[in-house]
């Protein structure tokens, strides 16, 4: 059965659809400035300047793709939530039951994609915080004999990619 009225406001919508339009618009809003920013922090770019800056920015990016999810995340659970609550209603008239729909489904996985995406980007960060500030008390210079030895070609093997 399907139930379809004319609403002639937004404002006429019920409280937990008003809701999950605006939370989406900013999931959507704050996923496009994550993007932006995490383009920024890649370290295959030449914007953003030195490693620990690039560095900062892919956190940045990372955090508001971790927001950008949660965002995502509550308005689908609260909508799907509500939906299965006045389905599960007995006092409901049967015509103005409603099932949840395939978007919902594609809501959650774009909100753990965005979850996922967004540990990624602040794991990398952490990660090489970590080895920037390990590696100068790691790392001692060798002497130049060690580096004729360790080198063929008269290049020290360890630049390599």
């Amino acid at each position: 059965m399907f139930s379809c009225t004319v609403k002639y406001s937004i404002l006429s919508l019920p409280l937990y659809i008003q809701t999950a339009r605006t939370t989406m618009i900013l999931c959507c809003i704050i996923s496009c400035l994550g993007i932006c920013v995490s383009i920024a922090g890649m370290k295959c770019t030449k914007l953003g300047g030195s490693r620990q800056t690039k560095s900062n920015i892919a956190f940045a990016g990372g955090t508001c793709f971790l927001l950008a999810g949660l965002l995502a995340m509550i308005s689908v659970s609260w909508y799907m939530k509500e939906i299965i609550s006045s389905f599960l209603d007995p006092s409901m008239p049967e015509g103005s039951k409603h099932e949840p729909g395939g978007a919902v489904y594609v809501g959650f996985i774009s909100a753990g994609m965005h979850i996922l995406a967004g540990a990624v980007f602040c794991a990398s960060c952490a990660k090489k915080q970590r080895e920037e500030r390990d590696s100068p008390l790691a790392k001692t210079p060798e002497p130049a004999t060690q580096q004729a030895e360790n080198s063929s070609a008269g290049y020290n093997l360890q630049d390599y990619v």
